[in-house]
């Protein structure tokens, strides 16, 4: 999350996904002055997976943290795209950050 990228909303997140085999892909928000071409920490998440040549089969897990001190959260979107990949659960943590 402290490696976010949110100058306009200051939504500072990250979140990362494990797999079943102990592997860990992570990714801060990368966030655009036009918004709708933001990445959310879970597809820069989910990027570096497909990158390394691995399935969303795969997760066995995932987590998310963000800032409390943020106006918007990556909570429920977070949570709608696991939930199309899959049933991995997804660990949310709020932060002071």
């Amino acid at each position: 999350a402290n490696r976010s990228y949110a100058p306009y909303s200051a939504n500072y997140a990250g979140a990362a996904v494990q797999t079943i085999d102990g592997a860990i892909f992570a990714a801060p928000y990368a966030e655009n002055a036009a918004f709708n071409p933001s990445l959310s920490p879970l597809q820069g998440a989910l990027l570096h997976l497909h990158l390394a040549g691995r399935s969303f089969a795969d997760i066995q897990q995932a987590a998310l943290v963000e800032s409390t001190q943020s106006l918007c959260s990556q909570k429920e979107a977070t949570r709608a795209l696991l939930a199309s990949l899959g049933t991995a659960p997804l660990h949310y943590y709020g932060a002071a950050l």
